[in-house]
C-alpha cells in the first residue's frame, strides 16, 4: 500500500498521472499517458503523497464517484499546500 502502481516505469517523468486502478493506469500508459495507480484505499499515507513530489506535475484522473471526489481533493488539497503544481481532468 505504499507503492504506487508503475512508479518503476515513471520515475524519470516530470509529469504524471494519477488514476485508482491498475487497468486505468495500463490503458494511460497505452495511450501515451504517464500514469500511476493507487491500488488500495491506503492514499492519505504520508509516504505515498511524498512520492509524487518528485513529479513537475500531477494530474488527478479519477472515477467520477464519491470516492474518486474525496481522493481528488485530498491529494490536490495536500500538494497544492506544499506549493505543487496539480490538475484534476474528468471524465465525460
Amino acid at each position: 500500500n505504499k507503492v504506487w502502481f508503475g512508479i518503476h516505469l515513471h520515475s524519470k517523468q516530470q509529469e504524471v498521472a494519477v488514476v485508482e486502478g491498475a487497468l486505468d493506469a495500463i490503458w494511460c500508459d497505452q495511450n501515451g499517458i504517464a500514469a500511476l495507480a493507487i491500488l488500495g484505499n491506503q492514499v492519505k499515507q504520508v509516504v505515498k503523497l511524498r512520492g509524487l513530489l518528485d513529479f513537475r506535475k500531477v494530474v488527478l484522473l479519477l472515477d467520477r464517484d464519491q470516492t474518486g471526489a474525496m481522493i481528488s481533493h485530498y491529494i490536490g488539497s495536500a500538494l497544492l499546500e506544499r506549493g505543487h503544481a496539480t490538475t484534476v481532468w474528468g471524465y465525460r
